[in-house]
């Protein structure tokens, strides 16, 4: 029998993103940083990125998006969501998510965090713990508990 899957609850989708942050998005950080900082110097005479250059936050803005939707193209899950048992689904077809997807969901997921975690929070009012980058992306997360533990939010 195929494993059975319910929605995840908000704090297990907060674990994931934080265990992608800490232990991939940081380092993907500062590989990108090393990778960046001499090209910069190169082109500008400067030995570092002034404070005020919107290019080096754009660029890991970039570096973070390409790391979600591969994964979410690629696999469904990122690092973070393997470990919490967490997949990422379209709603349109039940499967791998498409690029303008990912790109709505990316989005939508960082102005919600940016403005106190409130499209995360929506997922505490709704009945099957839609969060609102779920809803506009058209696309949702499933969690597939191990095999034998109590399932008491499965679907009757």
């Amino acid at each position: 029998m195929p494993p059975i899957a319910i929605h995840p609850s908000l704090l297990r989708m907060l674990a994931a993103i934080f265990y992608d942050l800490i232990i991939v998005l940081f380092g993907l950080f500062m590989l990108v940083g090393f990778a960046v900082l001499p090209v910069y110097e190169g082109i500008t005479g400067k030995e570092s990125i002034d404070a005020g250059n919107g290019f080096f936050p754009l660029f890991l803005f970039i570096t973070a998006f390409l790391y979600y939707a591969l994964s979410w193209r690629l696999g469904g899950q990122t690092i973070g969501m393997k470990a919490w048992r967490l997949v990422l689904v379209s709603n349109i077809a039940k499967a791998r998510i498409t690029w303008t997807q990912a790109m709505i969901r990316f989005v939508a997921a960082f102005f919600s965090a940016a403005l106190g975690l409130l499209g995360f929070l929506y997922a505490l009012i709704q009945k099957d713990h839609r969060t609102a980058h779920d809803l506009l992306s058209n696309s949702h997360i499933q969690y597939f508990p191990k095999p034998g533990k109590n399932l008491k939010n499965a679907p009757q």
